[in-house]
């Protein structure tokens, strides 16, 4: 930052001479804030405005991809079909179908994304064992530490 205290002062002094004419700006009471302030209710009708460009946009986002996924729908059922003529042209047999609802299969494929995702049970600890086993065990170490060996037979 290079310059002597007159340069840093002088610059200071600019700084502060800055600050204190913003500051003012504007005088006292409801119309200083609101020039202060800026025109609040065009803030908040911008604000407002931008908020339904969004919703909208999502609106657009979502509508599209209800579009899609029926599309696709479409398709996969145009393919089971035609795998269905198919297998009755070769001969093969072909599985009745059953008649499921919508819900039924949302329902299963939830359920099997739910247990595939779900973390395994934890194994349960059994307490009592645990906290009788160690004392008993600290006794007996104990208890052979100072046992005695019997004398050699001579």
């Amino acid at each position: 930052m290079g310059g002597g205290n007159a340069q840093k002062s002088a610059m200071a002094r600019q700084r502060n001479a800055a600050a204190a004419a913003a500051e003012g700006k504007g005088g006292g009471g409801t119309a200083g804030m609101a020039e202060r302030g800026g025109d609040t209710a065009a803030k908040i009708a911008a604000s407002q405005a931008e908020k339904t460009a969004k919703l909208e946009k999502q609106a657009e986002e979502q509508a599209a991809k209800a579009a899609k996924k029926a599309a696709e729908e479409k398709r996969l059922a145009k393919a089971a079909k035609q795998a269905e003529k198919d297998a009755l042209a070769a001969g093969l047999p072909v599985p009745k179908k059953d008649k499921v609802s919508k819900a039924d299969k949302a329902a299963a494929a939830a359920a099997a994304i739910a247990a595939a995702t779900a973390a395994p049970p934890k194994p349960k600890k059994d307490k009592k064992a645990a906290s009788s086993d160690a004392p008993a065990e600290a006794l007996a170490d104990a208890a052979a530490d100072l046992s005695i060996a019997p004398a050699a037979a001579e």
